[in-house]
């Protein structure tokens, strides 16, 4: 089982989207949420979090890994996006 330990509050009311960590940009952690496509930089000094940085979305001031990730993983589609079965969609039918 995975713990969720990021939050973003893009809804504006509970509950609040789940944010995925992304694997790149050691020292600091980086979640996305998959919904607005924010991003929060935890900034970690001595082993400890000393702040936590918002971003709008994958820009130039994140690591070269970390918007990468994050541009791949926002370009994924979504389960609700998919289709069941082969055709679906495509003719009306």
């Amino acid at each position: 089982m995975t713990k969720t330990e990021a939050y973003c509050d893009c809804v504006g009311t509970p509950p609040w989207p789940a944010m995925m960590r992304l694997h790149g940009g050691a020292p600091n952690r980086y979640y996305l949420c998959r919904r607005c496509g924010a991003l929060r930089e935890d900034v970690y000094r001595d082993g400890a979090i000393v702040e936590h940085r918002w971003h709008d979305g994958p820009n130039g001031r994140l690591p070269a890994g970390v918007r990468e990730e994050a541009l791949q993983v926002l370009a994924m589609p979504r389960g609700e996006q998919l289709t069941l079965w082969p055709g679906d969609g495509e003719d009306g039918a």
